[in-house]
């Protein structure tokens, strides 16, 4: 049996998406249907063709894409998303109709007759998706399994037939353009999940051998095979998982695994796909195919996760089989109570509105895609207020699920931290500063003696003209020191890979770089190597100085915890909140520091982005609502399965794959 996944497009409606996937499983070739709202994903069991699914999809008003494109992310505007989408056309199109009979009866109380039939006719252009899906859900099943379109077409219908034109009008036109919303946002969630893919590298450098000589060739990464070794140029992203054989360097991979600070890579080393390349080259054994990389994975956790949430969908389906129905008797009773028990007018009668008027707009007022053009007041005052803050969130379901969050969980870096290193402690020969054990010390606990200003203006000096982030936070931290100018940037400046960089500054040799660096440079011990030792057994990065091969002193550099991130997590214990985690790929005594430092529950360290998802889901079984915080890659797919995902970016350095992953 043959089992085929479609990726479609336009998706605007948990109960719109129902039809179609009850209309697809109506074909007489097809065994089984499934359509994931969510991910847009539909996946089909039978032998009918993919030009049948596609004017079936067509039919509901959507879009079948091809599947050479399900992989590359579709970005456009608001307006142009609008355009493409052809319920939203129509819908765009009523509007220019309806334009002129909402001026002239709405605002300016005057009658225009001929205006009527502008009115009607932008009901029929919006409305058509709505009547033709009506009828042919009718057709197909052979009995009246009433729906949203039904409650559309009965109110649109009946509103023209006593004389409301306008309403008839604008109701369908904002039908389709609230659907619209619904459906720009959720495909901005979609192409979030294949940015994944789309961001990485479409092709490889291939090694292989031709007369006896090593050549390479670019060749597309789907085609690589478990044990063909490959080259990745320095600043490269690593274009799927594998084994280094050859060079060594550093390489970022904090977007995969969350750690603080690039990881060292040498002969036997693991590389993922996804991470950044430093400054040398690598040669890589592949040792996965690209549909089991590291960021294939991660998109498929992240589908899996949205997925995971179709028993609501589930509950829709069952929900709408008997709701609107109801809707219905409803509207019957409220019209034929009062007119044939007290004998009330039907139809509206000068000033008094007639019962018929009324039953309609129960009709209107009761549909749930309605309702989403109609939010509460309540809702929109505190998204809106929420967004002046710069918190953007997704709809009020969201809003109000975080009134229910018993167990909150946190990413370290870039969350709980600032996500870029700095300047913690410093130690120089003549150090006269007051020391801090902590590790991490606060922008505000930084007064350095005049030997740690001197050793920074001097590390400064040599690494003003890198782009290293160690580099930078040295800079940075000569500037807010007072002593960047100290010195005037250093000359003949030299990298030495896995050691440190060299300079002249005012004709001297300054070396800045790690302990071991410097001890194949010169086997003198300084006085303060159980602390250099212990500060990088914690995880953090000393950094030796030393000028004429004269041991100055160290610089440590790590990243750092926000201001007020303890403050934070006690509030949310003040809130009933009962347990805070953090959970991060980064170095178990890293996460545990930091997780000590705010007052959390619970640290987790070395997770992938599988054991974030596992983890969450551990607690959703044990705490119930659980709400997850986080801002890279690796959170996704963690976001998606959290009650409620929030991602942040600060200062605009939030990934988009967390941002659209989430629902604030």
């Amino acid at each position: 049996m043959k089992k085929s996944t479609y990726q479609i497009k336009g998706l605007d409606c948990v109960d719109c998406s129902l039809d179609l996937e009850r209309a697809i499983r109506q074909h007489n070739d097809v065994n089984a249907c499934e359509l994931h709202f969510n991910s847009g994903k539909l996946i089909v069991e039978g032998s009918i063709d993919k030009e049948s699914i596609r004017k079936e999809v067509a039919r509901h008003g959507y879009v079948l894409e091809d599947s050479s494109n399900n992989d590359a992310p579709q970005r456009a505007q608001f307006f142009s998303f609008l355009w493409h989408n052809p319920k939203a056309k129509l819908a765009l199109i009523g509007a220019l109709f309806i334009l002129p009979g909402l001026l002239m009866d709405e605002i300016l109380y005057r009658e225009v007759p001929y205006l009527y039939l502008a009115s009607i006719l932008a009901m029929l252009i919006a409305g058509f998706p709505v009547y033709r899906n009506a009828f042919y859900s009718l057709r197909n099943w052979r009995k009246f399994n009433v729906t949203i379109d039904h409650l559309m077409t009965i109110a649109s219908i009946g509103a023209v037939i006593i004389g409301a034109y306008t309403e008839a009008g604008m109701v369908m036109v904002l039908f389709g353009i609230g659907e619209a919303l619904e459906g720009y946002t959720g495909e901005r969630s979609r192409d979030a999940i294949r940015s994944l893919l789309s961001s990485q590298p479409k092709l490889a450098n291939l090694q292989f051998t031709d007369n006896g000589q090593t050549q390479y060739r670019s060749v597309d990464v789907e085609t690589l095979a478990v044990d063909n070794v490959i080259m990745v140029k320095p600043g490269e992203i690593i274009p799927i998982d594998g084994q280094v054989i050859g060079g060594s360097t550093h390489v970022n991979q904090a977007a995969i695994t969350g750690e603080s600070k690039p990881v060292k890579k040498e002969p036997g080393s693991s590389v993922f796909a996804g991470s950044i390349n430093g400054q040398s080259a690598l040669t890589l054994r592949v040792d996965k195919a690209y549909q089991d990389s590291t960021i294939a994975q991660m998109a498929r956790l992240v589908e899996e996760a949205q997925a995971s949430q179709a028993p609501f969908e589930r509950f829709i389906n069952r929900f709408a089989a008997r709701y609107t129905p109801i809707m219905i008797l409803v509207s019957l009773l409220v019209v034929a109570i009062p007119t044939l028990v007290f004998k009330q007018p039907l139809l509206n009668d000068g000033e008094q509105t007639g019962w018929l008027y009324r039953g309609l707009s129960i009709l209107v007022i009761g549909c749930p895609c309605a309702l989403v053009i109609s939010t509460p007041v309540s809702l929109m005052s505190a998204m809106m207020r929420a967004f002046k803050e710069g918190i953007v969130i997704r709809g009020g379901r969201y809003l109000e699920a975080l009134a229910n969050i018993k167990a909150a969980v946190f990413d370290k870096t870039g969350t709980l931290t600032r996500g870029e290193p700095s300047v913690v402690q410093v130690r120089s020969l003549g150090c006269t500063c007051t020391r801090s054990q902590a590790g991490m010390l606060k922008q505000s606990e930084k007064t350095w003696c005049e030997e740690c200003r001197r050793v920074i203006a001097l590390a400064s000096a040599v690494e003003q003209q890198s782009e290293h982030p160690l580099a930078r936070a040295i800079v940075d931290e000569s500037v807010r020191a007072g002593v960047s100018l100290a010195y005037q940037p250093a000359e003949e400046v030299r990298a030495e890979v896995g050691q440190g960089v060299t300079g002249k500054v005012s004709g001297h040799w300054v070396f800045i770089g790690s302990h071991r660096g410097y001890h194949q440079r010169n086997e003198q011990k300084d006085a303060h190597c159980d602390e250099i030792r212990q500060d990088a057994l914690h995880g953090l990065n000393p950094l030796l100085i030393a000028k004429d091969d004269q041991y100055l002193g160290t610089i440590t550099v790590t990243d750092t915890i926000r201001e007020g991130a303890g403050n934070m997590v006690e509030d949310l214990h003040h809130l009933g909140i009962g347990h805070v985690a953090v959970f991060s790929g980064d170095d178990k005594f890293i996460v545990e520091q930091v997780g000590h430092a705010v007052h959390a529950d619970e640290m987790r360290g070395e997770l992938f982005p599988a054991d974030k998802l596992t983890q969450v889901r551990a607690l959703q079984k044990a705490y119930g609502s659980v709400m997850m915080t986080g801002d890279g890659i690796n959170d996704a797919p963690a976001l998606a399965a959290a009650d409620v995902g929030i991602a942040i970016a600060p200062r605009g350095k939030g990934t988009a794959q967390a941002m659209e992953t989430a629902d604030i």
